[in-house]
């Protein structure tokens, strides 16, 4: 076998035809020959043609076994390829080389030309054929390939986010995937056909759109591949905020930020939550943030961008405070006010926030009206809110203080002989207040002028008023008429009592006193008509009847003695009494009292009943009365006069009873039988009473001879009758029997725990003689050893015997089986017992147990039904007590449950305390540091093992790992088979980050908003800062308030946090203050035709002006601004700014100029004037339009040629610069002078001229 080693010729193919006809390739390798003397062998291998190369054109695979042929002859052509630089490059050749053969050789080629060698190629396959000068041929196929050839290059994608309609594309970032990882350059094109090269790809400037890539190695270039720039508008997240409530006063709440994302993103994607806006922080659980008030900072991200951080504030409100509040207000009699509880809104809330009412601590019942809330004293509750937070509800006792009374009043007393009299007022208090406050008396209705000396109120016939006030309420003024009387007249009247058993009455003489005296003063009593001897006791006058008198005082006056009659009433008695009542059965019977109101009464006055002896609780129906054995009490009342209260004595009499039984006798062959009824009168009875037969049970018909009483089958009736009372009839059943049967039935028996067996044999009685007759037990079959005491029989044999005897009749003895079973109570005891586990085992006594069980008192589990007798229960802790109830299950004649328990206890272990040790403060970002653990009551060394967020098994607690989040860290301490467990709650400090930044124009006196971009909790926290002078305007401390400077310069602010001893780093913002300007004005300093000129005064904090105008051509020249170019009679908008220092200004002025419309210079100067004072042609001046810039001089000479007037370089039409007719101070004669001018046109041209003036006086 042929092993091929390699080939010798990668390009070199024979193509030949074989003696079949079918096509073959030929090639040929040098293999070593190992047995010839030529080390190398050439073999020539042929194959059939098979199938080409997929991806080589030009190259075959065999499909039929190689077949061998050494010596092939053939030209043995060299062929010498070299490869295309590129796929679309011609520079590959061919050069064939034949190596036997006989030259010359010919070339026949698949392509022009007939040399040896092919050049200028593309990349291919080529067909060559050589034919040596012999005519040998050799077919060639040859392959020219590509080297390096052309680049692989992929399209891709390059998505940017902007918030703008362009952005900016980094292409370059994308490169590695275009040139596959080859690292070889890619050029960039705006377009697919090559057109538009991206000669800066790092910097694209575009919008969406789609570019083209060519991937270059430096000799050739691949195919453009599209990449598509995608631009993704950037979300924006919506500013939000949380405002919550503080209700334990920690300055922390549990934020949801959660509930915020669909408000906050729109909806348009998740929301991702930072405690800084680098992003560098993550809230970790968002739906539970454990806070004080701060930023927040929110990213949206929609599917392809990432939202510019959102400043959400949180904000931890503290809770109003309500005030409780105690209040009176005044009601009506009946103690009931309508009252406007919002008046009280102030006091609770202390004026902050609005407040709500209920009438329930629990805040349920909210009361619907509190203006207009009416009610009796009560509390109600109020709730203070400041819209977001609430109060606990405070208690408001409203106290509802009934309002006096007043009453009108008439008051008389005596004439003084002035007409006047003396009125005690106060005396009359009472009357007018009925006692409900004190009264304040007055003179006038309004209350407003008060009696001086109420108590000695000297005043002739006249109104008074009288207020009320029981401290709290005062009653409107009510009218008090003063009557100055003659004589007191008083109202004669009677009086009665009823007669005691001396024949004397009892009478309160002052109950009459407002009858016989309807106004004020007093009233004595007197026994005789003349007033001598003096009632001393008139509140308990007894006396006998007659008349007694009285005598009104008051002021000084005296009424006439006025008799009153004393009558005495007859005396009522009432009888002590005795009610019996035969027993309804149930102990408390009916009594009808009404039936002894005579006999208690004697028939005089109305019996009223009461349960107690004080005459205070009211027996309400005394016709049915429903009680048992007692002592009630009774009443007579007649007219004014009642009894002494009695006993009556209530007597529950017992009703005698019937005691059923039922008669069996034999009867004859017509079924009946001769009774002796009365035979069982005693037992019906029980020797209560007589016995009574009736054959009905309405007890209407007796049996006549109840002794020989003949009768069937059938039902009697008796009543038994104890003298007093009568039993309820009873049915007695008579049963006329001729044969008695006795039932077998089995006696089955349960012994428990080995226990004697007795056996109550009456109780299968009725199984044995089915309800008829008695049984009679015996020991035998032939009924003759009977058993003496059946209802106590303990049983020695499995089997004993029962007759039926009844009437006569007896029955056959039956064999009664008496079958004996066992049972036993379970035994347990405690097998097994450690620290957290127990076993309970007990003896096999039944077929299954049904176990329950308890521990520590509480049940645990159960009932469960098991066939074991062991239970094991673990997982307990030290000193458990466990309970085991075992009741027994089996289904045989011992089937009644037996139950025991036992109380087992696991062991339990030391009590030990632990103690963690932490420090106070835990900063967030702080050093990870060591926790430790101080035991108490253990020895020796215990195995310690800590767990929880950011605690490693030995305690290394980092609080970065942590997270600022609450977290409960958890140390077990095992002591052998003891474990102790405690845990703390570790709340990390955030670590401060001081950032901040200006907003605003920097510039003196100019605002600048100081916005906090860092992170810190506000509650708790230092807030260091140093701003370098600046003037403070709070806002909103400390993370927005306003700053300024009054002095250019440069500053620098700085920062620093202390949050509850967690420092941050001292963040420096340096800040350069420029100086704005002043306000300034600009004028018109110089108009002409063509030309304006505009000036301003120096500008305080100017640096440079700059000039605009709308008109013309501006130079700028220090504080003037020249405009030139223009037209006459223009107008020219010229504004002027005043750059100042830094980023301040400019400040602006502005102003408005006209040139002047140009005319032809003309000059005016009057030959006339008369400066006489008349204010009218009193100087004389040169006059021109506006042709004419100055008058360069101006002269005036008298005849004699005296100069009596000069001036010089002046604008015409100014009176100012004109003559007035005076030199050297004196005017000047009326006569002719002349006058010489120099006058400049605005052309520049100067016009001289001369004239008479002529000077008058009127």
């Amino acid at each position: 076998m042929l092993t091929i080693l390699s080939y010798s010729y990668r390009h070199v193919f024979t193509r030949m035809k074989g003696a079949m006809g079918k096509e073959s390739i030929a090639f040929y390798i040098q293999i070593p020959d190992i047995c010839a003397v030529n080390p190398i062998t050439t073999l020539y291998i042929i194959c059939a043609l098979g199938m080409q190369h997929p991806e080589r054109p030009g190259m075959w695979f065999c499909k039929d076994e190689l077949q061998f042929s050494k010596a092939i002859v053939n030209l043995d052509t060299d062929v010498v390829v070299v490869d295309a630089t590129c796929e679309n490059t011609p520079d590959g050749s061919i050069t064939l080389s034949p190596q036997t053969g006989v030259g010359p050789y010919t070339y026949q080629w698949s392509l022009p030309g007939n040399g040896s060698s092919q050049s200028g190629l593309l990349p291919g396959t080529y067909f060559a054929t050589v034919t040596d000068n012999n005519g040998t041929t050799e077919e060639l196929i040859i392959a020219v390939g590509t080297s390096p050839g052309s680049p692989q290059a992929q399209a891709t994608i390059l998505d940017v986010c902007s918030f703008n309609a362009q952005e900016e594309f980094d292409l370059t970032t994308v490169e590695s995937i275009v040139n596959m990882g080859s690292g070889f350059e890619v050029i960039w094109y705006e377009n697919a056909n090559l057109t538009g090269e991206i000669l800066f790809p790092e910097t694209f400037f575009t919008g969406g759109t789609t570019v083209y890539a060519v991937v270059d190695n430096g000799s050739c270039q691949s195919a453009p591949v599209s990449v598509v720039l995608t631009l993704y508008p950037t979300p924006t997240g919506n500013e939000a905020s949380i405002i919550m409530c503080d209700d334990d006063e920690d300055g922390f709440v549990d934020f949801n930020l959660s509930s915020l994302d669909d408000e906050i993103s729109g909806g348009i994607g998740p929301v991702s939550w930072y405690l800084s806006n680098n992003l560098t922080n993550p809230v970790l659980d968002p739906t539970s943030l454990w806070s004080h008030t701060q930023f927040v900072y929110a990213h949206v991200f929609d599917g392809h961008c990432l939202s510019p951080p959102t400043f959400i504030w949180l904000e931890v409100l503290d809770n109003p405070q309500a005030i409780p509040l105690d209040t009176h207000f005044c009601g009506d009699p009946s103690g009931v006010a309508v009252i406007n509880l919002t008046a009280l809104d102030l006091l609770v809330s202390g004026g902050v926030g609005t407040v709500e009412w209920f009438f329930d601590e629990d805040t349920l019942l909210l009361i619907p009206d509190p203006v207009n809330f009416q009610t009796t004293t009560t509390t109600v509750y109020a709730v203070v809110t400041n819209v977001i937070c609430a109060s606990s509800p405070v208690p408001v006792e409203l106290n509802i203080d009934p309002s006096p009374t007043a009453s009108p009043l008439t008051l008389n007393t005596c004439n003084d002989g002035s007409n006047t009299g003396l009125f005690a007022l106060h005396d009359a208090d009472v009357l007018v207040s009925g006692g409900t406050g004190t009264v304040n008396w007055f003179l006038d209705v309004a209350g407003v002028i008060p009696v001086t000396n109420p108590n000695a109120f000297i005043t002739p016939t006249t109104t008074v008023y009288a207020i009320v006030d029981n401290g709290f309420c005062i009653t409107g003024p009510v009218a008090i008429q003063l009557n100055v009387i003659d004589e007191i007249v008083g109202n004669t009247t009677s009086i009665s009592a009823c007669t005691d058993m001396g024949g004397q009455g009892l009478f309160d003489l002052t109950s009459l006193e407002s009858i016989i005296n309807p106004g004020l003063g007093s009233i004595s009593w007197y026994q005789d008509a003349a007033g001598l001897i003096p009632v001393v006791q008139p509140g308990m006058y007894m006396s006998g009847a007659g008349i007694v008198y009285a005598q009104i005082n008051y002021g000084g006056c005296q009424s006439s003695l006025i008799p009153i009659n004393v009558t005495l009433l007859s005396p009522v008695v009432a009888t002590p009494a005795q009610m019996s009542v035969c027993d309804n059965g149930s102990g408390m019977p009916i009594f009808d009292l009404t039936t002894m109101a005579n006999t208690i009464s004697g028939g005089i006055g109305i019996v009223s009943w009461y349960s107690d002896p004080a005459g205070m609780m009211v027996i309400p129906t005394p016709a049915m009365y429903n009680s048992g054995a007692a002592t009630i009490y009774a009443q007579v009342t007649s007219g004014l006069c009642e009894s002494p209260i009695v006993p009556i004595q209530l007597l529950v009499l017992s009703t005698p009873q019937v005691i059923p039984v039922v008669i069996e006798v034999c009867g004859d062959v017509n079924q009946q039988a001769v009774i002796d009824l009365t035979s069982y009168d005693a037992t019906i009875s029980a020797n209560t009473g007589i016995v009574s037969w009736y054959l009905d049970a309405a007890q209407t018909q007796s049996i006549p001879v109840p002794a020989s009483f003949l009768t069937g089958s059938s039902t009697v009736y008796v009543i038994v009758d104890d003298g007093t009372c009568v039993s309820p009839v009873k049915p007695i059943l008579i049963t006329i029997i001729d044969d008695l049967q006795a039932t077998s039935v089995p006696i089955e028996l349960c012994v428990i725990d080995l226990d004697t067996p007795i056996i109550d044999l009456t109780v299968y009685d009725a199984a044995i003689n089915g309800g008829i007759g008695d049984v009679v037990w015996y020991m035998d079959a032939a009924g003759m050893k009977v058993i003496a005491s059946p209802t106590t029989f303990s049983p020695t044999v499995d089997g004993i015997y029962a007759q039926v005897v009844s009437g006569g009749c007896i029955s056959s003895v039956v064999n009664i089986p008496v079958i004996i079973d066992q049972a036993f109570t379970p035994q347990p005891f405690c097998a097994f017992t450690s620290g957290d586990s127990v076993s309970i085992t007990w003896q096999n006594v039944a077929e299954a147990y049904e176990l329950s069980y308890l521990i520590n008192g509480l049940p645990s589990g159960g009932p469960l039904t098991i066939m074991d007798t062991t239970f094991s229960l673990g997982g307990l802790e030290q000193g458990d007590l466990i309970m085991l109830i075992i009741t027994t299950v089996n289904n045989g004649i011992c089937n009644t449950p037996l139950s025991a328990s036992i109380t087992c206890t696991t062991e339990s272990c030391p009590t030990a305390e632990l103690v963690i040790l932490y420090p106070e403060t835990i900063c967030s970002e702080g050093d990870p540091f060591q926790l430790d653990v101080m035991i108490d009551g253990l020895s020796g060394t215990p195995a310690i093992t800590w767990s929880g967020i950011g605690v490693n098994a030995d305690g290394r607690y980092d609080p970065s790992v942590a997270g600022f989040v609450p977290n409960t860290v958890s140390v077990t301490v095992m002591d052998g088979q003891c474990a102790y467990v405690d845990s703390v709650e570790l709340r990390s400090v955030l670590t401060p980050v001081a950032s901040f930044y200006l907003v605003g124009s920097p510039c003196v006196d100019s605002t600048m908003e100081l916005i906090f971009d860092g992170l810190a909790f506000f509650g708790g926290s230092e807030w260091n800062w140093d701003l370098d002078g600046a003037d403070v305007m709070p806002h909103n401390m400390p993370v927005d308030f306003y700053v300024s400077w009054d002095q250019p310069g440069e500053y620098e602010l700085s920062l620093s946090i202390d949050s509850r001893g967690c420092l941050s780093d001292t963040f420096r913002y340096p800040v350069l203050i420029g100086e704005t300007p002043d306000t300034f004005s600009v004028s018109c300093v110089g108009e002409d035709y063509n030309e304006l000129v505009v000036g301003w005064n120096p500008v305080t904090g100017a640096t440079s002006y700059e000039g605009i105008t709308n008109e013309g051509i501006g130079v700028l020249s220090g504080t003037t601004y020249t405009i030139t170019g223009l037209q006459d009679n223009t107008i020219v908008d010229i504004i002027i700014e005043a750059q100042g220092s830094g980023e301040c200004g400019p400040t602006i002025a502005m102003v408005q100029c006209k040139t002047p419309l140009y005319l032809e210079s003309a000059e005016f100067i009057p030959n006339i004037f008369s400066p006489d004072g008349d204010g009218i042609n009193d100087v004389l001046f040169v006059q021109a339009n506006n042709g004419i810039a100055e008058v360069l001089t101006f002269r005036i000479f008298d005849r004699w040629g005296n100069m009596v007037f000069e001036d010089q370089i002046f604008a015409p039409n100014d009176p100012a610069h004109g003559w007035d007719g005076v030199y050297k101070g004196k005017m000047m004669n009326p006569g002719v002078y002349v006058y010489h001018a120099e006058i400049k046109t605005k052309d520049g041209e100067v016009i001289s001229k001369t004239g008479d003036i002529t000077v008058v006086r009127n």
